[in-house]
């Protein structure tokens, strides 16, 4: 009896040594001792992302999507900028801060660009901005509510780059001298800030780099007045998820000089 008994055991052992991980698993969690229960609430609602229960439920920070992919993390890391310094390796560096909220970053490095690429034509006090009426480059604010001088266009649409009278003459401007965008070609600056302002400053108008244009569509399409703070979100699971700007209800004071 013993004999015939220790040939089903044997056969049972031989079974499970290709699969020995499967058949002797042991259960997550310290040896004996059961993983801790976690209330996965409703299960129709995606779970928070790096939540206890994303990772009961599917052993990710997030759970599937809808096609049976799992999303990535997206939430935004520390980032660090130079408050009103060098943008793009251009301007004076200043001490570094860190923010989580990108926009803090970008509403800056915008106010950079701009305050060098523009203000020596379209800020208060700018011999161009006489004539062309165009002197709130820096004022957010204003940007998202006024139109050009025909009245046919706005001057920036907070979300729409695409339609954003300013940003279409920076975007035509890179194309280079000729081309009819702004800033103004080289050999015309002199007549825009003045010949003792430029005499006084040739680099008085720094040309937007591509880097440069970058940064305004990212501000224009999430961090102006108006613009869609969820534009980099995706819709799953029954809420929002990946990173999204902060608050753009102070936007136009913090834009403005």
């Amino acid at each position: 009896m013993r004999r015939t008994m220790r040939f089903p055991l044997a056969w049972l052992t031989l079974l499970c040594l290709p699969f020995a991980a499967s058949c002797f698993q042991k259960s997550p969690g310290l040896e004996g001792q059961l993983p801790p229960q976690v209330d996965a609430g409703d299960l129709n609602v995606q779970c928070a992302s790096n939540s206890a229960a994303c990772f009961t439920l599917c052993l990710s920070p997030e759970c599937a999507l809808p096609d049976g992919g799992r999303p990535p993390v997206l939430e935004t890391p520390v980032i660090w900028y130079q408050p009103g310094g060098a943008v793009n390796n251009v301007g004076t560096p200043t001490p570094a801060k860190s923010t989580t909220d990108a926009c803090v970053a970008i509403n800056d490095a915008s106010k950079a660009i701009r305050k060098r690429a523009c203000g020596a034509c379209h800020t208060t006090g700018a011999q161009a901005a006489i004539t062309s009426h165009f002197d709130y480059v820096l004022d957010d604010m204003k940007l998202a509510t006024s139109k050009n001088n025909a009245q046919t266009k706005n001057m920036l649409v907070g979300g729409d780059p695409t339609n954003s009278y300013v940003y279409q003459r920076i975007v035509t401007g890179l194309h280079g001298p000729g081309s009819g965008g702004m800033p103004p070609d080289p050999s015309l600056v002199p007549g825009y800030v003045g010949a003792a302002a430029y005499q006084a400053n040739p680099n008085i108008v720094v040309y937007p780099t591509a880097a440069d244009v970058t940064v305004l569509h990212e501000w224009i399409l999430t961090c102006m007045p108006g613009a869609n703070a969820n534009a980099h979100q995706n819709d799953y699971g029954g809420g929002l998820h990946g990173p999204a700007a902060g608050s753009r209800v102070d936007a136009g004071a913090a834009g403005r000089d």
